[in-house]
């Protein structure tokens, strides 16, 4: 009897994972087409961003173009986003000061550790190209941003520009800055896709408590 209730245990078990596994299938599928359709809307024609956004949400990952200056000081966005060669760095953040006078945050990409912070001026009006992003609340575990020491471990674009401005900030498309700036700021290859992982974990372990439960089962 001891043994059939073992074994009871484990046939709920191992429908109880095998669901997740089912939902994690699901999620999977979800989740690629959501990559697509961020990997679609980064390669098509850049347009003019508008003064005003009704709908942020609406434009995260379209490709904008923007014109105005940065402002001199530097900012630091301290996430783990080392280069191929697997060297420490930081994304450089930059507030743009456009025509009208309103500001955005433009992440110009990523700078190796201990560069010079006079390594990258940029003066006059100018005009970049990049994906729209749109600002989230960091979970847990990311340190609070530090504006008066101007570096920063989420993008907080009110922080960041120290006044209103639009929950977005701007990831440069490559080769858009010189010097020792690597690359553009993060896009759709960022999105984590872990779905496949879990979906195998999960059928595994309902796999495993199957086996547990005919075993068990039969030998009662």
């Amino acid at each position: 009897m001891r043994l059939r209730k073992i074994g009871l245990l484990a046939l709920l078990l191992a429908a109880i994972t095998g669901a997740l596994g089912v939902w994690q299938f699901q999620r999977l599928h979800w989740k690629q087409g959501l990559i697509a359709d961020i990997a679609a809307r980064a390669m098509t024609a850049p347009v003019d961003l508008p003064a005003t956004l009704d709908d942020p949400v609406s434009w995260e990952f379209r490709r904008v173009r923007v014109r105005g200056h940065y402002e001199s000081q530097t900012l630091w966005l301290n996430r783990p986003s080392p280069n191929e060669a697997k060297e420490p760095g930081s994304d450089l953040l930059a507030v743009l000061v456009r025509e009208d006078g309103s500001k955005l945050v433009i992440d110009r990409g990523w700078v190796k550790l201990g560069t010079a912070h006079d390594a990258f001026p940029v003066t006059g009006e100018i005009e970049r190209v990049g994906v729209v992003r749109v600002a989230t609340q960091p979970n847990f575990f990311v340190p609070p941003n530090e504006p008066g020491a101007h570096r920063f471990f989420w993008v907080d674009p009110p922080a960041v520009v120290g006044g209103p401005t639009p929950p977005i900030w701007i990831a440069l498309d490559p080769a858009q800055e010189q010097g020792p700036i690597a690359s553009g700021g993060p896009r759709a290859a960022d999105i984590t896709n872990n779905h496949l992982q879990y979906l195998l974990t999960w059928f595994s372990l309902s796999a495993i408590l199957l086996g547990i439960a005919v075993r068990d089962i039969v030998r009662s």
